[in-house]
């Protein structure tokens, strides 16, 4: 993402929010990067933020980046980004990497935009032209924010896990009673 923002510059009120729930050391790392890049007075750096104080800033985002990484707790082991399913449940459009655990979320074009792992380039670019598109911005952030409403709320999980359990008893009791069956046919 750093190095996407670099190569933003020519857009001098762009400014980059970093929102982390860790404490300012572990990004020093980060922090020298920018700084590296020539971009680190154009980021607001907040640290260690809950979920309310993160809330209170999502609403006043152009765009969220989701700079996700082509790794295996990404790619094998899946991950639920949390930070793409607040983003959208806030009304604001998405950039992230296309990953198969973001696209079981989101869909590219609709609800944001889905960029390719390890090109800062590319991310770069899909930031830029979104930039100027404010009222397609404003359309994916509605459409993203009623994706969240339909498919993610708590009643439609609740409901779906209740049917994953019923599907799990009766096949189970299918199985018993195809065990007694067996059993009784044995004997």
């Amino acid at each position: 993402m750093l190095q996407a923002f670099a190569r933003l510059a020519d857009l001098t009120d762009l400014r980059l929010v970093i929102c982390s729930s860790n404490y300012s050391k572990r990004a020093k790392l980060y922090e020298k990067l920018a700084t590296r890049l020539g971009v680190h007075d154009r980021i607001v750096w907040r640290f260690a933020l809950d979920e309310h104080e993160l809330a209170a800033w999502l609403p006043h985002a152009a765009l969220s980046v989701a700079p996700l990484t082509d790794c295996a707790r990404n790619i094998e082991q899946g991950c639920a980004p949390l930070k793409i399913l607040e983003s959208l449940a806030a009304g604001v459009p998405v950039v992230a990497l296309d990953l198969p655990s973001v696209r079981e979320i989101m869909t590219d074009s609709e609800h944001g935009r889905l960029v390719q792992p390890d090109r800062p380039a590319e991310l770069a670019r899909v930031i830029r032209v979104l930039l100027q598109y404010p009222e397609r911005l404003r359309e994916m952030g509605a459409h993203g924010q009623r994706h969240i409403a339909v498919y993610f709320s708590w009643q439609r999980s609740l409901h779906l896990l209740r049917r994953l359990y019923r599907t799990l008893l009766l096949t189970k009791e299918n199985r018993d009673h195809e065990y007694e069956r067996h059993v009784s046919i044995a004997e």
